[in-house]
């Protein structure tokens, strides 16, 4: 038998060198307790994540030129890059914030923007600074979102540069797209087998006789 354990591997290590969750300048990320931050996510400097919050595998947020403010039940997708600038030419505040019970799809950019609550960013968008995705708003895959734009509330808009699609009308459909996308992105089951000692097997009833 050729397969070994990590833990029995010559000069293994179960320690992984990554750092989740990194301080900038003196600044460290506040992170509430029940968020969940992948072991190969990076949160770096002057960031927020409230609660029930997840930031999933590969995702980049970066608070190291300006705040970044993520509030509750609001899911970052994997590969997700967040960033800030140091100021906008508006004159307006250059912080990025991301309010509550926000979807941003795996692979999209966001930089010095806000997304109000409610929202959707589809995956592999571009939301440019200055922008502003109002309440319930959805931007397709793959958009773009020029700087300063404002996407408002309850309206799908997509393309590069983004244009309106339609009006959303069902309200109800929304909260069981967010409950499908939630259920999927299960964070707790996930953090569970990132303690020390992996708990998911005690809870699995499939198990149980």
């Amino acid at each position: 038998n050729n397969v070994r354990s990590l833990s029995t591997a010559p000069q293994a290590s179960v320690v992984s060198k990554h750092r989740p969750v990194m301080p900038f300048n003196g600044t460290y990320p506040v992170i509430a307790p029940d968020s969940f931050v992948a072991p190969s996510a990076t949160v770096i400097g002057n960031v927020e994540l409230h609660y029930q919050t997840s930031v999933w595998y590969n995702a980049v947020i970066r608070g190291d030129k300006n705040k970044v403010i993520i509030g509750d039940n609001t899911v970052i997708g994997d590969r997700v890059t967040i960033s800030t600038l140091p100021s906008l030419d508006s004159g307006f505040p250059a912080v990025c914030e991301i309010q509550h019970n926000v979807i941003i799809g795996s692979g999209s950019s966001l930089r010095s923007c806000i997304i109000l609550n409610g929202a959707k960013i589809g995956e592999n968008c571009v939301v440019c600074e200055g922008a502003i995705v109002e309440a319930g708003a959805v931007v397709g895959d793959g958009s773009v979102v020029p700087p300063g734009r404002l996407i408002p509330a309850g309206q799908h808009w997509s393309g590069n540069p983004v244009v309106f699609i339609e009006e959303i009308h069902s309200d109800e459909d929304d909260k069981g797209d967010y409950a499908e996308i939630n259920t999927c992105y299960d964070h707790e089951k996930h953090s569970a087998e990132f303690s020390p000692y992996n708990t998911v097997f005690w809870n699995d009833t499939s198990r149980k006789a």
